[in-house]
C-alpha cells in the first residue's frame, strides 16, 4: 500500500567541482556520500518501505534513458546508477565507493531531468499508485557549469509539478545565505572566497522560486554541508502506520458511543533484536534447541519435551499448570470493553498515578455525526466540571481488564479544532507502593531547616532565569519533539559503522548526541550568578551512611585466620549494628547465608541457637545436594561453616558443629563431591578440638586426622533422608 511510501531520487554530483574541501579534511563529494549513506542507513534500520534511486552527474560514463543520438538529445556524463528499489546493503556499499571526483563536469539540471524520467517511468509502468509522495535530492556545491536558461528551468518546474514531485532539496549550498560562495581550499583559491552566484546557483535559485510560485513547496529547501551533516547524524525512528482501536464507550446500559483511540505517545524501541551468530560466518544461521534433564545422583536423565509442563511457585510449592489450565484462566467472559465506572475530580487523579508505556488519544469515528455529537457533549461537560472518567478497559476478547482514566482535551487554533479524551492507565492496589517520608522542615527545629527569605528569593530568581517560554530560543530546542533518544542514536551509529567497517573498532560516543540533553549555554551564563549565590546559601555536606552489613558477603574476598595453617579458628569482625537489618532477617537465605546466620544468632539465646543451626544445616544441604550443580556454591557454604564454627566456640557448644561436620564430610565423599571437600581442607576448616574448648570431646590428634583421612562410608548407612537425619541429629544434641 502507498499510504506512507515515498520515492526518492538522489542526484549526486561526482564532477571536478566536488573536490573542494568543505568539512575539515573531507571533500564536498565525501561529505555528500556520508550524508546520503546516513540517510539510507536510517531507512534500513527502520525497515522503511520507501524506495530510492541514484543518478551520478559528471560521471565518466553516460548511461541513461534520455540520452539519444537520434532525437538529438544529449545527456552526456549522466549515469543511472540504480533505479527505484528498497534500501539494501549493496546499495550502501556502491554509494560508499563514490568517493573520488572525476575530471569531468556534468550539468546538474540534466541530471534532475533524468531523475524526473525515472519517476515518470515508474508511474507509467505501475497499474496502481505506488507512492504517496515523490522527492528529488541534489547533492552538489553547484560549481559545475550549466547550459539551462530560465525558460528551460520554468519548463522543468512545470514537469516536476505534473509528475507530482512534492519536494526538491539541495544539499551542499544554502541559497538563502546570499551570493557568497563558501570558503574552500584548493590549488586555485587558496582558501579565498569567490564572490557572486555561479550560473548553476542562479538557475537553481530560479527553479526554487518557480516551485514556490507553483505552490509545489513553501520554501527553498537548500542546506549547507554543515547543516546536512548535523541533520543526518541523527536517526529517526520507524514510521508506524496509525492503527485505530475501535470500541464502544459504554455510559450505563443503554448509551454506547462509538470511539476510536490511537497511541499518541509510545515508548520507542529498536524493532531488531540481538541475535546469536557464528563469529566466523554470521550469515550461517544458528539453530537453537532446548533439552530438559533431571539430576539423579551423579546421573542426568533426559526428559522429553512433551512430558514437560509449566509450573508456578505458590509459596514454596511449585504448582503445575497445563496449557488447558492457562486457556481456562483467561478473561474470556470479559471481552473487549470500555465501560464507565464513574467520574472523579481531575484534582483527585494525580499525575503520578499514570502508568503504562503509551498514552492514547480518543475521539469519535470520522463521519459518524451522532457519535461526534455525543462525545463532544461528554468532553465539554468534563471540561466544565474539571472531572475525568474512570473506566474499565479490555483491549480484546481475552485481555485482563485494566483501570483507566479519560481526561478531556479541547484544542482550538487557526489550523485545527479538536475535541477528544486522553487515555491513561491507572494502577490497581497491587501496583501501589506506600512510603512515609519525614517532613523537610522539622517543626522542632524550624529555624535550622526552614529556608529563610534570602534563600527563597534566590531560588525564585534561579527558576525565573531558567523558565522556558515560547519567546525563548531554547523553548523549541528543548521540546521532546526535537530530542531523539541518545541510546537509540548511539546504537544505530555503532551498527552503521560496524556494517561498513567490520575490522575497525567502534568509535567512541559522539558528544553531539548529548548536546540536546545539556543546559543551553545561554541559560548557563544567564543563571551563573544565582547558582553561585545558591552555593553559598545552601552549603552541601556529605552525610556518611553506615552500610547494612560491614561484611561484603560471599562476593568479598575475606582473609580467614585459618588460611595460614596456624589456627583453624576464624576471627570475624562482622558486627550487625543496624537494628533494622536484624529485624528483617527471619530465615537463612541462599544469597548470603553467612550474613543471615550471623544476624539470627545475634538475637538468639542458647535455647534458640539449636534452631538457627538446624536452618543453617538445611541451607548447606540444599545448596550442595539439592541443586543442579552443587559444587558452584562451595564458597558460600564454606563461609557459612566458618560462621557456625565461630558462634559454636563463642557459646561453648562444640558438639553440634563437630557432629554435623563429620556427617557432612561423609556425605560429600560418598556422593563424589571431592572438590567441595578439598576446598574445606584447603581452608583448614576443622573440628573444634580440646585445645580450643575444654568441653570438646575431640583431641588435637583426632582433629588433624579428620582433615587427612578419606574413610569410605558404607552406602547402607546413608539411607536416612537428609532432612530427617538433620532433625534427629539436632534433637539428640539439644535434648
Amino acid at each position: 500500500m502507498a499510504w506512507n511510501r515515498e520515492a526518492t531520487v538522489f542526484v549526486l554530483d561526482v564532477g571536478a567541482g566536488m573536490k573542494d574541501v568543505v568539512e575539515g579534511k573531507m571533500t564536498a563529494l565525501e561529505v555528500s556520500t556520508t550524508c546520503m549513506t546516513r540517510m539510507l542507513h536510517n531507512k534500513l534500520f527502520t525497515e522503511s518501505k520507501d524506495e530510492f534511486a541514484l543518478i551520478l552527474c559528471g560521471s565518466e560514463e553516460t548511461e541513461n534513458r534520455l540520452n539519444s543520438d537520434v532525437a538529438n538529445e544529449r545527456y552526456d556524463n549522466i549515469k543511472t546508477e540504480q533505479d527505484l528499489k528498497l534500501v539494501s546493503w549493496e546499495m550502501l556499499e556502491s554509494m560508499v565507493n563514490q568517493d573520488q571526483p572525476t575530471a569531468i563536469q556534468g550539468d546538474v539540471f540534466d541530471a534532475i531531468r533524468v531523475a524526473l524520467d525515472i519517476i515518470e517511468q515508474d508511474a507509467a509502468a505501475s497499474k496502481r499508485k505506488r507512492f504517496a509522495s515523490r522527492r528529488i535530492v541534489v547533492f552538489s556545491n553547484l560549481k559545475s557549469p550549466t547550459a539551462f536558461s530560465t525558460s528551460q528551468v520554468d519548463t522543468l518546474a512545470k514537469d516536476l509539478q505534473q509528475a507530482n514531485v512534492g519536494v526538491l532539496q539541495l544539499i551542499g549550498r544554502d541559497l538563502d545565505a546570499g551570493p557568497m560562495e563558501p570558503a574552500v581550499r584548493n590549488d586555485k583559491t587558496h582558501g579565498k572566497q569567490a564572490k557572486g552566484f555561479s550560473d548553476a546557483a542562479k538557475m537553481m535559485n530560479h527553479l526554487f522560486e518557480k516551485l514556490i510560485s507553483l505552490k509545489i513547496q513553501d520554501t527553498k529547501e537548500s542546506y549547507s554541508y554543515e547543516d546536512a551533516v548535523a541533520y543526518s547524524t541523527e536517526f529517526t525512528t520507524r514510521v508506524v502506520r496509525p492503527t485505530p482501536w475501535k470500541a464502544l464507550l459504554e455510559l450505563g446500559e443503554t448509551l454506547k458511543i462509538p470511539v476510536v483511540a490511537y497511541s499518541e505517545v509510545k515508548l520507542a524501541a529498536p524493532k531488531q533484536t540481538w541475535k546469536k551468530a557464528i563469529a566466523q560466518d554470521v550469515n550461517n544461521p544458528i539453530q537453537q534447541s532446548v533439552e530438559y534433564f533431571i539430576q539423579k545422583g551423579l546421573q542426568r536423565e533426559e526428559i522429553k519435551p512433551e512430558d514437560v509442563i509449566e509450573g508456578h511457585k505458590y509459596g514454596s510449592t511449585l504448582v503445575p499448570f497445563t496449557a488447558d489450565d492457562k486457556l481456562s484462566m483467561k478473561f474470556t467472559n470479559i471481552g473487549k470493553c470500555l465501560k464507565v465506572l464513574g467520574f472523579a475530580s481531575a484534582d483527585e487523579v494525580k499525575n503520578h498515578l499514570y502508568m503504562g508505556s503509551d498514552v492514547k488519544v480518543m475521539t469519535a469515528p470520522e463521519g459518524d455525526q451522532a457519535a461526534q455529537k455525543a462525545l463532544s457533549g461528554l468532553v465539554h461537560a468534563l471540561e466544565k466540571e474539571k472531572a475525568v472518567v474512570i473506566a474499565r478497559f479490555g483491549y480484546n476478547a481475552i485481555s485482563a481488564p485494566k483501570l483507566v482514566s479519560l481526561s478531556p482535551h479541547i484544542r482550538e487554533d487557526e489550523k485545527e479544532h479538536f475535541e477528544g479524551l486522553y487515555f491513561h492507565y491507572l494502577p490497581f492496589a497491587d501496583d501501589l507502593r506506600m512510603f512515609t517520608f519525614p517532613s523537610l522542615t522539622d517543626d522542632d527545629q524550624k529555624d535550622n531547616t526552614k529556608p529563610n527569605a534570602e534563600q527563597l528569593t534566590t531560588m525564585d530568581a534561579y527558576i525565573d532565569k531558567l523558565t522556558l517560554t515560547e519567546d525563548n530560543d531554547e523553548f523549541e530546542a528543548t521540546s521532546p519533539k526535537q530530542i531523539n533518544n541518545p541510546y537509540l542514536q548511539r546504537l544505530y551509529l555503532a551498527l552503521q559503522f560496524r556494517a561498513l567497517k567490520p575490522d575497525e573498532p567502534v568509535p567512541p560516543l559522539d558528544e553531539r548526541l548529548l548536546d540536546k540533553l545539556r543546559m543551553p549555554d545561554r541559560l548557563v551564563k544567564l543563571s551563573k550568578a544565582e547558582v553561585e549565590q545558591m552555593t553559598g546559601l545552601f552549603p552541601m555536606k556529605k552525610v556518611e551512611t553506615k552500610p547494612r552489613f560491614k561484611n561484603g558477603g560471599v562476593f568479598q574476598d575475606e582473609a580467614h585466620p585459618g588460611d595460614d595453617g596456624n589456627s583453624s579458628v576464624v576471627a570475624s569482625d562482622t558486627k550487625n549494628d543496624s537494628k533494622a537489618a536484624q529485624d528483617t532477617v527471619k530465615n537463612i537465605g541462599t544469597i548470603a547465608p553467612a550474613d543471615d546466620f550471623r544476624v539470627m544468632v545475634s538475637k538468639a539465646d542458647d535455647g534458640h541457637f539449636a534452631n538457627v543451626m538446624k536452618k543453617a544445616v538445611a541451607i548447606i544441604n540444599q545448596l550442595i545436594f539439592k541443586t543442579f550443580e552443587g559444587s558452584v556454591y562451595a564458597d558460600k557454604v564454606i563461609l557459612l561453616l566458618y560462621a557456625m564454627r565461630e558462634e559454636s566456640v563463642k557459646r561453648n557448644l562444640p558438639g553440634s558443629f563437630n557432629d554435623f561436620l563429620r556427617s557432612f564430610k561423609d556425605d560429600l565423599l560418598e556422593k563424589n563431591f571431592d572438590d567441595v571437600w578439598n576446598k574445606i581442607v584447603a581452608k583448614n576448616l576443622n573440628l573444634i578440638s580440646k585445645s580450643e574448648l575444654t568441653s570438646s570431646t575431640v583431641s588435637s590428634h583426632q582433629a588433624t586426622e579428620f582433615l587427612q583421612s578419606r574413610k569410605e562410608v558404607p552406602k547402607e548407612k546413608k539411607n536416612i533422608p537428609v532432612a530427617a537425619k538433620e532433625d534427629d541429629m539436632f534433637d539428640e544434641m539439644f535434648s
